[in-house]
């Protein structure tokens, strides 16, 4: 996966994420960095809350092709 022809993690060390946004009952959307390259994204997250404690948790999926 970290090789030149998947992730090339030795050009490219960093995949980012900087939230824009999140809409209730639980979608956050932002732009995902990979390879220098920004995309717009949607992910879908469970949220708790535990008194004013709030908590959001998923797992995406995401293969080398969401970059280009």
């Amino acid at each position: 996966m970290l090789s030149s022809d998947q992730l090339n993690s030795s050009s490219f060390p960093n995949i980012t994420f900087t939230s824009t946004g999140c809409t209730a009952p639980g979608t956050v959307t932002g732009t995902m960095s990979m390879h220098g390259v920004g995309k717009s994204v949607s992910v879908p997250l469970t949220i708790t809350a535990d008194g004013t404690n709030f908590t959001a948790n998923d797992s995406p999926e995401l293969t080398t092709t969401d970059s280009t």
